[in-house]
This record gives structure tokens, sequence and C-alpha cells, in this order.
């Protein structure tokens, strides 16, 4: 078909038509499949879509935890981790170790050391009360369970 030929049918209307009829048909015959499976009581359709890796937990558990350990364990990486439910760690725990985290801006191999963490979860705001305490001793806890996580092996 030559170019003024082909330019000439599409100013026409005939291609859009050709399509908009070719569309109305598909429409038509799954409007037809759908009532004769929805008459089956038992019929329960599958609706199919491609999804991101990364809405898998697991994948994300490992993704994460090797771009904890080969980045140096930044926050963003250890956190991902950690978020994905599939780690020992409860939501609120990781909400708790998460503020204090941000507060003290921890990075790199704070995460790695044995000794426990000693700032007041609270900022520089005042002195250490009985509660702070109680709080820095939960944060750390939770801390040692997270290092289990994003941990060099052994």
């Amino acid at each position: 078909m030559s170019a003024q030929l082909r330019k000439r049918w599409h100013k026409s209307g005939a291609f859009a038509g050709g399509i908009w009829r070719w569309r109305r048909g598909i429409w038509r015959s799954t409007a037809r499949c759908w009532r004769r499976c929805s008459a089956d009581e038992d019929f329960r359709p599958i609706i199919s879509r491609r999804s991101d890796i990364l809405e898998q937990p697991v994948l994300t558990l490992l993704l994460s935890a090797v771009d904890a350990v080969t980045g140096g364990f930044e926050y963003e990486d250890v956190f991902r981790c950690l978020k994905t439910g599939m780690t020992s760690l409860t939501a609120e725990e990781c909400d708790l170790l998460e503020n204090y985290v941000i507060r003290w801006e921890i990075r790199g191999n704070m995460w790695l050391r044995d000794a426990d963490w000693t700032a007041d979860p609270d900022g520089y705001s005042g002195e250490m009360t009985d509660y702070r305490r109680e709080q820095l001793a939960e944060i750390n806890a939770v801390q040692k369970k997270s290092q289990k996580t994003v941990s060099y092996p052994e």
C-alpha cells in the first residue's frame, strides 16, 4: 500500500472503525463467556496480574539483608529488612528501634557492637529517669534481637 493511500485510509476512519468493530466483538464474546461461566455456582474468577518482585516478603528480606551487609548497614537497608514481617521483631519493636536509630543516627558498625547503646531515648532533653532507663533497656534488647538478623554470618 502506498503512503498516500495509507494516509487516506487512516483519515477516512476506516482504520478506526475496523478496530472498533474488532474490540466490540471481543467484548461481546467475553460477555457471553462470563454469562455461561457465572451460571455455575462454583465458579470463582481468578484475576491474574504482574507483581513487583519486592512485594514478596521473603525476597525482600533476602535482598535487603544482602544490601545491609554489603552496603555498610545503612539505615534504609537495615529497616527494609526488619520491616518485612519475616524477622523476630514485632511492628512495635521495630518502631521503637527505628525512632532511636533515627534520633541518634546509628549507622555502619554501630549495629554490630556487643556493647549496649547508652544514649538517652528522648535525646538531650534532660537527665535519665527510671522510665528512660527502662526504655533504653528495651531498646537494647530489641537491638540484640535485630542484630541476629542483620549481622555477618559466623
